[in-house]
């Protein structure tokens, strides 16, 4: 996996403690187009570098905005409530292809006629806050696919 600095939205070691959008924005026009997201779509990988903990149990949810104006941010995408115990740093979290912006009509969520020029993620802390933890976030072409295991465990063949 090839990671470009100019499409990170978090780099390692971007703590995460109460409810924060991504250390940074990606601005297409100043980067690069990264295409409909169809073919091939970009990756969203996001990774823990330090495991979360929380006084209870707290969850932590990604969304994937955009916006055309770096004010207003729509949501086209997100994840479900991950819990403090898959928070660990076992490797990546999870990957998924970027959502395809839908480019909408007035009065819909989506941009009315236009695509978004900013991309930004948002984190949310649920029964948190969160007392420590960590992520490393950035969209790829092709993602590592390899099957990491915690320390001890035996595959037989």
């Amino acid at each position: 996996m090839i990671i470009d600095g100019l499409l990170q939205f978090d780099p390692a070691l971007s703590a995460i403690t109460s409810t924060r959008v991504s250390t940074n924005v990606i601005d297409l026009l100043a980067q690069r187009d990264i295409g409909d997201g169809m073919n091939p779509p970009m990756l969203l990988t996001v990774g823990v570098n330090a495991a979360f903990t929380a006084a209870g149990a707290g969850t932590l949810q990604i969304q994937m905005q955009g916006s055309v104006d770096n004010a207003t941010y729509f949501t086209y995408g997100e994840t479900r409530a991950f819990s403090i115990a898959e928070l660990t740093p076992i490797g990546r979290l999870f990957t998924m292809a970027w959502p395809a912006v839908p480019v909408g009509t007035p009065g819909t969520t989506a941009i009315a006629g236009a695509a978004p020029r900013y991309l930004r993620l948002n984190y949310i802390v649920a029964t948190g806050p969160m007392t420590a933890g960590s992520v490393n976030a950035q969209l790829v072409l092709d993602a590592q696919s390899t099957r990491q295991y915690p320390a001890g465990i035996n595959i037989t063949n």
